[in-house]
């Protein structure tokens, strides 16, 4: 499997940084444009909802997958390399899964508890997203354990560029459909037309996140099943796993020793 230099690698996350942080320049402020003040408070209280379980769910476990598999394939030791991401996949997706399913279920109650009752559709909206980024956090873990940093880099200059182009144009077409449902519902205030629009506008907002996110967990699901023959290929040729000191119950605690302290000290920064 491809692998870089710790420079190279680096250097190619660095870029994507970059490169993301450029197009969020160019769409937030036409996004806010759109949504105005207050459509602007109600997606960003959506927003900070969904990254709240983002934090919880996803900020420890890519790194403790990151952090085990580069010690095992320091060792040579692709076997549990592979079980490594085996495991942390299925915890991952069990967590992105429910994770989705209840913030959908109980949208409007997150709603109510963070004060913004207007965000309920921005929530929901988000809500597909958690198990996206599960799928992508699994394999961006185990290929920066690999010393692979070009997958991780390429998905996150795909996710942001579609979420740049997605968000805005999502968020223009249901303020039109906002408006065209104040007319179906009777609504002429000028004030509550637009409070129903721009409700609408940034639940459309997110739209771009969500399909960012499922763009990226394709690219990246794609990118691990054509490496996938080099992979048992290593663990034919290394025949390690007899040997390996890595249980699957050692695996799952060292994931959680890893991850735990990580998602903590994310969650007390946020």
């Amino acid at each position: 499997m491809e692998k870089q230099s710790t420079a190279k690698g680096f250097s190619l996350l660095g870029l994507a940084g970059i490169t993301s942080k450029f197009l969020a320049v160019l769409y937030v402020p036409i996004l806010t444009l759109i949504l105005g003040n207050i459509g602007n408070g109600i997606y960003n209280a959506g927003y900070m909802m969904y990254l709240l379980v983002f934090v919880v769910t996803n900020s420890g476990v890519p790194v403790a997958i990151s952090k085990l598999v580069s010690e095992q394939v320091a060792k040579s030791d692709y076997a549990a390399s592979f079980r490594t991401l085996k495991i942390s996949g299925i915890l991952l997706l069990a967590a992105g899964t429910l994770t989705s399913i209840l913030t959908a279920v109980f949208a409007k109650e997150f709603a109510t508890l963070i004060k913004w009752p207007e965000a309920y559709l921005t929530i929901l909206a988000l809500s597909p997203t958690m198990f996206f980024t599960a799928v992508s956090c699994t394999f961006r873990g185990y290929f920066q354990g690999r010393s692979n940093m070009k997958p991780t880099s390429m998905s996150q200059v795909m996710e942001s560029a579609v979420n740049s182009a997605l968000t805005i144009v999502f968020a223009y077409f249901m303020f039109r459909f906002g408006v065209q449902q104040a007319a179906v519902l009777g609504i002429t205030a000028a004030d509550e037309v637009k409070l129903l629009a721009v409700k609408y506008a940034a639940a459309g907002g997110t739209v771009g996140t969500s399909v960012g996110a499922l763009i990226s967990a394709i690219y990246l699901t794609s990118t691990f099943l054509k490496s996938k023959r080099e992979i048992l290929r290593e663990i034919e040729e290394y025949q390690t796993e007899a040997l390996s000191g890595y249980s699957n119950r050692k695996i799952l605690r060292k994931i959680f020793e890893y991850a735990i302290p990580i998602t903590v000290g994310q969650i007390a920064i946020y």
